[in-house]
Parts: C-alpha cells; structure tokens; sequence
C-alpha cells in the first residue's frame, strides 16, 4: 500500500485545505437531498436519521455490547443490509427488517485487545472492504466467498499517532476518503485509480478530535461528516453546492462512532397472483416437468405421482421408504434426456430390516404416465439415515442436474457430528456423479472412497439451483438456531459446519475460526433462521425485476424469499419476501410456462402445490 507519511504540522496543514474550516462553510450553497441513514454508537446500537425520504428499515442481527467497542458502520448499496466494525478489526453483518443478515467478513485485519480499528467502507458490489486504522492504514478484506480487493493507494498516514477515524469509498470502488479526527478529508485510490476529488464544505476542528466518521450520498456527490454529538456536517465532491444537514434527534451524544447512508431499491418487485393447482397432498417434497408439461411429484409418505390434465394419478409407491420427520421419499430431477429414455432420478430413505440409508433411485415412466418402475436400485446409496437417536433428521437429499451432465446430489449430516467434515462419509456433502453408473465425475476434487464428493462441511443442504447461462451451482442449507444459508458451490471446498463434539449446534454454520479457508455463504439469515428449503431461478421478462433472481422456499418462515445477485454469483444485489399466507413453503421449481410452482409443506393431507403467475 502506498502511504503518505506526514509529520503533525503538514497533516493540519493539508487536512486545512481539503476542507474549509466550519465558518467559511456556512457561506457554501446549500441543497436539499433525499438521503437517510443510521448513526452508530460505541455499544453498536444504531440510531435512523432521514431527510427528504422515508425513514431507513429497522435493523435486525446487528452485534450490540456491554461496552464501548463499536467503531464503524457502513451499508450495501444493494439495501439489503451492512457490516459494522469494533475496536479490534472484527466486522460483523447485520440485515434489515424482512431480510437475512450481511455476510461476516473474512480475512480482515484483526488486533486482539488492541483498539485500534478505526472505520469501514464497503465496495459497490459489496464483495469486500476495507478496515481503516487509526494510523491512517488501509487493510482490504472479503466478503463471503469472494477475492480480497486490491490495496488502495493515496490517503494519508500518521506514524503512531491514533487521528484517523473514517473512511467512505465512491459509488463506483475507484476511491475513497480518510478523514482525520479534526475533519480533515484526505482522497484516495483503489488499485490502479486515481485519487478521489478533493471535498469541500464540511467541517473543521482545528486541534480538537472531534470528527468521528464520514458518510457519500448514493450518487457520490457529497456526504456528511459527523461528530462525535451526533451533527452531521454536509460536504461536496463533484457537485459545487454543499448538502444540507439532515434534521436529526435521538444522536447519542457524545458517543457518535459511526454513520452509513442508506440506499433506497429503485426497481419494484413485480405483482404476483397465486392460486393452487394440485390440492389434496401429505408434504409434497419436489416436482418437475416433463418436456409435454406433464408435471410429475413426491410426497414424503412414498407416493410418486403426475399431474395428467387436471387429474393427479398416483405412478408408483417407493419402496420401503422410511418415511419419519425429514425422511421419506424426497427429492426428484428428469434426466435431461427424459424425452427420449423417461428416466428420472429420486431420493429416498430406505429401510428393509438390514439395511439403512439415503439413496438415489432410478425410475422409468411410463409413456402415458400410468405407472412407473424401478429400473436401478441403488444409482447412488450409502448416505447415512439417522433411525435412532434422531429418526430421520436431516436426511437431505436433493437431486439436480448441472449443466455439465452430471448429477448433483445435496445430502444432509443426519444429525452425526462427525459427519460434515468426514471424507468418508457421504452426509453433510454435495457429491457429483455420472447419472448411468452413480460413479464419480472424473475431474471431482477428491479420490478413493471420497471421489464421489465435490464439497463439503454442510449441515443439511435442502435446495440444488444451477444459475441459468452460467456454470454456478448454488446449495440451500438449514442453519441450526442461527445462519440458514445460500452458498455458491466451489470445487472441493469446506463450508465450516464442525459441531462437534457431539452434537454442538452452538458453533457457527461457518467456522472460520477453526477452517480460515472455509467458503463463506453468499447469503445467510441471521436469527430467527427461517428453515430456508428449495431453490430455484426466475427467468423470463414477465418476472421484471426478479428476472434471473433465485427463489428460495421457506418453512419455519413462510414465505417466498427472492435474491437477485451480482454476475459472479457471490453477492446479493436485492432481497425480497412475498407469499406469506400460505404456510410452510418446501420447494419452488419454475415451469415450462414462465409461471412458479410451489410445494408447501403443512402436512395433515392439506397440502398443495401453488401457482404462481408474475405480472
């Protein structure tokens, strides 16, 4: 990183001319934006400020302490939540009312017992960051499973004299400002990029630290400085007419650390209508198209079925389905050769009085749909099935096909502790397989008795979802109290879930603390998790925004929650929940007619499978 180091006289006399001291401010022009935000105090309890607009979105996750810790705060310009910082380098998510909560950063500069860290500013796209320390120093970071950022370059340092206390990047990543305790504003570069202009307006304390953070407007073309009293201080970048000061109360006075802008969704979600289209079900697990459009359909008990018409007719019962808690016959794909061979791929819980396990059976049915047979039994077994201390707890078992041919196979750890990170265990995994012989994919990332094994350290992964157009593979996981998640599969990587030992749903989802290299999920929910289950993709103009977004079923929560997401899969761009009056939702399959159809999962033999019509 390159750094400016600057003795204590020229730091006063460069902070001077960046910005103009407070009585010369008030003679800049003033305007009236629509802007809002949060103000952060040293506990981490987060005070809403607006101004021209509607007030923010309550917070929910944020971390909070007993004591003064909190340092920084900085929001997605998705609108979808924020990270705050504390005093040793720790970065921590926080999401908004009806959303999950931001990702925990990874690979971030950390100074235990040492306060130090200063502010925190994350990109546009919010993969990453950067932690600000009190000398000044910039330390990139990532989010989730993305890459760090490049270092910055620019700013300003100040040798063992704690003076920094902000940082805020531009709309577009090129750059950013450092601001001094005085109020000093001290432009930036990241990577290649030039420096930030320079400000004006704003505030300055000659000789008195009293400058806390600093804050753009969405557009870049100012932002605020606030003080310790809570005040915010407008300034302007690249348009000549200084910002006016929001009207705020409630500022903790005296305590003010942080204060992050945040960013309004432009684009509405579109209308939906939802009716029923196959009613009288028992848990209804998965679904699927044929390529005539035939809809075909598990329920947990063992009946495989199609939608012929408006006529359910009942093709086969699995055999000796072990049908208890979350085991039964579960999930279901088509080969991608249906139209020609009319096979398709189901998981089941299987129990004949010797054997007990997960498996994936292959089936072949009938042309007009009036039965169908077992033609391979098992194409994939041996994936633990708990029928004793947990009867059938996460069993898992979604099956997908990716666009390379092979056969995705989400499993769950069935509540053994050891599982998850075992390699010779087929629980807590996502496995890849040839669909004729159930062997592994030539180029998975393991060997021997772990070839079929393409990721792993899952808890129970429920949904499979290939993004269309694109090589990405997403997992839905049930988190245990905390952190339901979506993760982005990576070639041989460790998702962190260790619960061991025993059965300790008490460590984190994704422990980094015990695997550093572990993937991070794109999204994860914070608490109360909301049993997250199916997913799939929207695609087709009619679903507006949502058009390529990933649909995601929830039980516990019930509802629909829609992520839209950056090209590369690693963050979510927007978050949406609808379909709340219907009860437990298992899993979303888009159909061949644009339209979304939806298991639900209330049991009782009152189950159906939605419909669901955008526009």
């Amino acid at each position: 990183m390159s750094r400016t180091r600057l003795s204590l006289l020229a730091m006063a006399v460069v902070a001077a001319t960046v910005l103009l001291p407070v009585e010369a401010a008030r003679a800049v022009p003033k305007r009236s934006v629509a802007t809002s935000g949060f103000v952060l105090n040293g506990r981490g309890q987060l005070t809403r400020y607006a101004a021209g607009e509607s007030t923010p979105p309550g917070v929910t996750n944020a971390p909070t302490w007993g004591f003064d810790i909190a340092r920084g705060i900085a929001t997605y310009q998705s609108g979808t939540g924020g990270v705050v910082l504390d005093g040793y380098g720790g970065v921590h998510g926080f999401g908004f009312t009806g959303t999950g909560r931001g990702a925990d950063a990874r690979r971030t500069p950390y100074w235990n017992g040492w306060d130090i860290a200063r502010g925190v500013a994350l990109l546009p796209d919010g993969s990453g960051g950067y932690v600000l320390d009190g000398y000044g120093g910039l330390h990139p970071f990532a989010v989730g499973p993305n890459a760090v950022p490049p270092p910055a370059n620019g700013g300003a340092y100040w040798s063992g004299w704690d003076i920094a206390r902000g940082i805020a990047l531009l709309p577009d990543g090129s750059g950013g400002y450092v601001l001094d305790g005085y109020g000093g504003l001290h432009p930036f570069g990241v990577g290649t990029h030039a420096p930030a202009p320079a400000a004006s307006g704003g505030a300055y304390w000659s000789g008195w630290d009293v400058a806390s953070d600093i804050t753009l407007l969405a557009d870049g073309s100012g932002g605020y400085i606030l003080d310790r009293y809570g005040p915010l201080h407008g300034f302007a970048t690249t348009n000549p007419v200084v910002p006016a000061s929001p009207t705020t109360t409630g500022y903790p006075a005296g305590d003010a650390q942080g204060v992050a802008t945040y960013v309004h969704p432009t684009a509405a979600a579109p209308s939906i209508t939802v009716t029923s289209a196959v009613t009288g079900l028992d848990i209804p697990w998965d679904l699927a198209f044929a390529p005539d459009g035939t809809m075909i359909f598990t329920e947990r008990g063992g009946r495989l079925s199609a939608r012929v018409g408006t006529t359910t007719v009942m093709m086969a019962d699995a055999p000796n389905v072990y049908a208890t808690g979350e085991a039964g016959l579960l999930g279901l794909a088509l080969d991608p050769d249906y139209a020609t061979n009319r096979l398709l791929y189901a998981c089941q819980s299987y129990s004949n009085g010797s054997t007990n396990d997960v498996r994936v059976l292959v089936w072949h049915v009938a042309d007009d749909y009036s039965s169908a047979t077992v033609v391979t039994n098992p194409l994939v077994g041996g994936l633990p099935l708990n029928t004793t201390t947990f009867p059938g707890r996460h069993s898992g078992c979604r099956p997908r096909f990716g666009p390379d041919g092979y056969l995705w196979i989400g499993t769950g750890d069935t509540g053994v502790g050891t599982n998850p990170q075992s390699l010779t265990s087929l629980g807590g995994k996502v496995l890849r397989v040839s669909k004729t012989t159930g062997a592994a994919a030539p180029d998975n990332p393991f060997s021997g008795a772990s070839a079929r094994i393409y990721s792993y350290g899952h808890r129970n992964v429920q949904g499979m979802a290939w993004r269309p157009g694109t090589t990405q593979m997403f997992n839905v996981e049930h988190g245990p109290d905390i952190d339901d998640e979506v993760n982005l599969q990576v070639r041989g990587a460790n998702y962190g879930w260790d619960p061991i030992p025993g059965y300790n749903e008490g460590v984190p989802m994704t422990d980094f603390a015990k695997f550093p290299s572990a993937v991070g999920a794109v999204w994860s929910s914070g608490s109360p998790t909301v049993a997250t289950s199916g997913g799939t993709f929207l695609s087709g103009s009619a679903w507006g925004a949502w058009n390529g977004a990933l649909a995601v079923a929830c039980l516990k929560g019930s509802q629909l929650m829609v992520f839209g997401l950056n090209p590369a899969g690693t963050v979510v761009t927007r978050e949406d929940s609808v379909i709340k009056d219907k009860g437990r939702l298992r899993t979303p399959v888009l159909g061949p007619d644009g339209n979304l159809y939806i298991a639900t999962g209330n049991g009782g033999g009152n189950d159906v499978i939605l419909k669901v019509v955008p526009g």
